[in-house]
């Protein structure tokens, strides 16, 4: 006799209160089982469908809302990320700067920031913006061979932080064999108003 046939007999030589006590513990043991391997997964999947599908209600109700001036400009210029606050924007500035400076061997240098010129408020407007959108000038100063004054250049231009570099000023040391840069980098700020409210 196998196994299974020896637990088989010795289940069904049981009295029958002791049978139904033992199938119910097995249906608690194969429940709590499913409950906390399959079906918690399914549920997992499921709540993520949920959260996708609100996303996906909350862009279709957000473009019913959007003017034909922004329908045209997405379709134009492609998806729109909102600058963050004036605050944010000089905080990623300064990051941008310090890593420049940091991978092109600026050893030292100097960093300050200050608002320039803003958009007009129909470019807001037409944004979807309900603040208005200005300049935020971070103004560099330091000293470096020209290799590395181009590198640092270089890594401050790929930075998404840095929208566009205003002005680049050298003056070359004979001395020192380095070039002394003030450079300004430029990005688009929003003036009262922090990213996501």
């Amino acid at each position: 006799m196998s196994i299974v046939q020896d637990v088989i007999a010795r289940f069904q030589a049981q009295r029958p209160l002791v049978r139904a006590a033992i199938a119910v513990v097995g249906a608690l043991i194969a429940y709590t089982f499913l409950d906390d391997y399959p079906w918690a997964i399914a549920r997992a999947w499921s709540a993520e469908a949920d959260h996708v599908q609100r996303v996906l209600h909350e862009g279709a109700r957000n473009e019913e809302e959007l003017s034909g001036k922004v329908r045209d400009a997405i379709a134009v210029y492609g998806r729109l990320d909102l600058p963050g606050s004036e605050a944010e924007g000089a905080n990623a500035l300064s990051i941008a700067v310090k890593d420049a400076a940091k991978k092109n061997k600026v050893l030292s240098y100097t960093f300050q920031t200050r608002t320039g010129g803003k958009l007009p408020k129909s470019a807001s407007d037409a944004a979807g913006i309900s603040s208005r959108v200005e300049r935020l000038i971070g103004e560099v100063n330091f000293v470096a061979t020209p290799q590395d004054t181009f590198g640092f250049i270089q890594s401050l231009e790929s930075s998404p932080a840095v929208d566009a570099i205003g002005s680049v000023r050298m003056d070359w040391d004979d001395k020192a064999k380095k070039l002394s840069v003030r450079l300004m980098a430029e990005a688009w700020v929003t003036a009262g108003r922090t990213k996501g409210s």
